[in-house]
């Protein structure tokens, strides 16, 4: 009786994919995968300047908070991010408001 995944197995993949982000970005995984504290993830193409990720989630007290990283691919954000959330950089994340009323 087999009792590994067959590698080429949707599920296998599935959980190799978790694994590989699981290992390499644990701080950002733990939010992903924590359903009471993550709330959105955005990526922002900013021209010249590469992009902006946004980690949206909620504190340890219910409130929205909001972490940001950035770098030349969507791909590199991660690891931005990655270091904002070992770095407890999380700040309140308030609505934008349009300054135009």
């Amino acid at each position: 009786m087999r009792k590994t995944l067959p590698k080429s197995s949707k599920a296998a993949q599935f959980l190799e994919f978790h694994e590989f982000i699981m290992g390499h970005f644990p701080q950002v995984y733990s939010i992903l995968t924590d359903s009471e504290r993550f709330q959105d993830i955005r990526f922002y193409f900013r021209g010249d300047d590469g992009y902006l990720g946004v980690l949206k989630g909620y504190s340890s007290d219910g409130g929205p908070v909001v972490c940001f990283g950035s770098g030349y691919d969507v791909l590199s954000c991660f690891f931005s991010l990655e270091g904002s959330v070992a770095a407890d950089a999380w700040k309140i994340d308030k609505p934008y408001e349009s300054r135009n009323g």
